[in-house]
């Protein structure tokens, strides 16, 4: 039977397999190779020449997918740098972690799978949606005076056939390797909270009806002795989902900031091609398409991270509701320390500096807006 991971990620680590930003255990010496030579090809030149390009010219209609794409390729080294750490994070996650203990647990499990799947099903039609796009609107383009991105060019197409339709390959790979890569790394890092945060739910289930879970499982032992077992599993699982969380942050908190600042400037870029489209014609449909997804990715990353903590809150509020008046001391004593520990807020930092959470989502929004003020009045 497939893992967790594989119900939920099956697309997206497929896909990060063939852009190597996912290790191979049997070819891993093969495997740095390859995802370096892919993501040099395909993101170091158009990285180089949209630099240039803004440092010379300035902003242009396209500036806000050149402006993504610059960042995207920081962040995408630095997952290159972190795979070997996404690989740990999903094999730990594949070991640790059950489906449940009881009906209600699995359906649980189930649930976060389904949302998990649906969450990357949506993602990735917008992000065929927008690819298509974009690539039809290179129809309407004059060939031998925009390329499909603003990326220097020190040519003219007449003078430099070749090499302008070099270059125009180039960009056409960057946008289709960020497209396929912001996809598959962006739905799985959040959908990897949303099954954490399944977790901390089958462990309130477990805390709240720890009699009923006892009964269902065959032993030899004394009530109390049962029961001071369970606790010391449910403790066990607590320290698991702690230890994921901090192998989470170690993985994606440099992606995850990346994301953000990109997004900051994206979103205000992107706004502001729309305000200044005058007909809804392919460029603002391809602007408008972009500014959802960017929403709708940022906004589940904040929603999860504060869904993770909120269900962190109330594990205390779960072993109360559980029959601790009926234990032995040393089964209350287990749950007080466990009690004690979970009111530490566990709140998912990226970068050290930024949290995961719904208040973050709103700040991205309104730096989004400052740059669109900026821009406007400049």
């Amino acid at each position: 039977m497939e893992g967790v991971i594989t119900q939920s990620f099956k697309r997206n680590l497929y896909i990060l397999q063939i852009i190597g930003l996912y290790p191979t255990p049997e070819y891993k010496s093969l495997h740095r190779i390859f995802c370096y030579s892919i993501y040099s090809v395909a993101m170091l030149p158009q990285f180089v020449l949209t630099l240039v390009k803004i440092f010379k010219d300035g902003r242009d209609q396209n500036s806000f997918i050149s402006t993504a794409l610059v960042v995207l390729a920081v962040k995408y080294l630095y997952f290159l740098v972190k795979c070997d750490d996404l690989k740990a994070t999903i094999d730990y996650f594949d070991e640790k972690f059950v489906r449940g203990w009881n009906v209600k647990q699995i359906l649980i499990t189930d649930m976060c799978i389904a949302r998990s799947r649906n969450l990357c099903n949506v993602f990735f039609v917008g992000v065929v949606l927008g690819l298509c796009g974009w690539v039809a609107a290179l129809g309407f383009q004059n060939y031998c005076s925009n390329l499909p991105l603003g990326v220097w060019f020190p040519y003219s197409c007449e003078a430099q056939p070749g090499l302008y339709a070099c270059i125009y390959s180039i960009c056409i790979i960057a946008v289709l390797y960020s497209g396929f890569a912001c996809a598959a790394v962006d739905t799985l890092a959040s959908g990897l909270l949303y099954l954490a945060v399944g977790q901390l739910q089958i462990l309130k289930d477990s805390l709240e009806n720890l009699d009923k879970n006892i009964e269902h499982e065959k032993t030899k032992s004394s009530n109390s002795e049962s029961v001071y077992n369970y606790i010391v599993n449910c403790i066990l699982h607590y320290n698991d989902i702690l230890e994921f969380t901090d192998k989470y942050k170690n993985c994606f908190s440099g992606v995850v900031f990346t994301q953000f600042l990109e997004s900051v400037m994206a979103i205000g870029l992107c706004c502001l091609d729309i305000i200044k489209e005058k007909e809804i014609n392919a460029s603002f449909l391809i602007s408008l398409n972009y500014l959802f997804l960017l929403l709708f990715q940022v906004y589940f990353y904040c929603y999860f991270g504060t869904l993770l903590a909120e269900e962190n809150n109330t594990v205390p509020n779960a072993i109360y509701m559980s029959k601790w008046y009926d234990y032995s001391k040393e089964c209350q004593k287990l749950l007080i320390i466990l009690m004690e520990r979970s009111k530490r807020p566990l709140i998912l930092n990226v970068g050290k500096i930024v949290e995961l959470s719904l208040v973050t989502f709103t700040t991205i929004l309104k730096r989004s807006y400052s740059i669109i003020c900026v821009f406007r009045t400049s």
